[in-house]
């Protein structure tokens, strides 16, 4: 049988990402994100993604990844409903800048 699921049924899904975005080297949002107001570029490596919908407490989840020519971490640190913290450090755990890309999971 076909069924029909309404776009708010579908946002409020568990498995539906609440929030994405690119941020670049520089700490810059680019186009294309939801549900991001603002990101707060605070020093190298440390970024503030802040959200437009604040989830429901601090238990969401978020998957990301580190674009450059160098082996990078990232890591998500200070959960808040209604922003995340974001560092990045290399190898030798000196925080430095890279592209990022970034989802959130979670009750709004």
């Amino acid at each position: 049988e076909a069924t029909y699921a309404s776009p708010n049924r579908v946002k409020n899904s568990p498995g539906v990402a609440k929030g994405y975005c690119h941020i670049n080297n520089a700490g810059t949002l680019l186009s294309g994100s939801y549900n991001v107001a603002s990101v707060t570029d605070t020093g190298t490596g440390n970024r503030t993604i802040v959200w437009d919908i604040d989830f429901s407490g601090v238990t969401y989840s978020l998957a990301g990844a580190v674009t450059i020519n160098a082996l990078r971490f990232m890591f998500f640190d200070t959960f808040a409903a209604g922003s995340v913290r974001l560092l990045i450090t290399d190898t030798a755990a000196v925080s430095t800048d890279g592209d990022t890309s970034q989802a959130a999971f979670g009750d709004q």
